[in-house]
């Protein structure tokens, strides 16, 4: 009787993490917060605008979400449109 034995039988997502650089996974771990800090912050921009009503500072919350957004895509030299 033969086995065959799969050390490395991982489905190619995990394979794709585990071929990254350092770099590269250390952006894509900048990139994973700053998705969750958005819809943060765009989970705050609802309640504002439907719960307080308050266009004034809806919109100043969306601009601060745009403008972080803006902020680490202008100063990275990564694609975070890869991931």
């Amino acid at each position: 009787m033969s086995f065959t034995i799969r050390l490395f039988n991982f489905p190619p997502f995990l394979c794709y993490i585990l071929s990254m650089t350092r770099s590269e996974k250390i952006y894509r771990i900048i990139d994973v917060n700053l998705n969750r800090a958005t819809e943060d912050l765009r989970v705050i921009e609802d309640a504002v605008r439907f719960i307080l009503n308050d266009a004034h500072l809806w919109e100043e919350i969306r601009d601060r979400r745009h403008s972080l957004v803006k902020t680490v895509r202008e100063n990275s030299s990564f694609d975070f449109h890869k991931f």
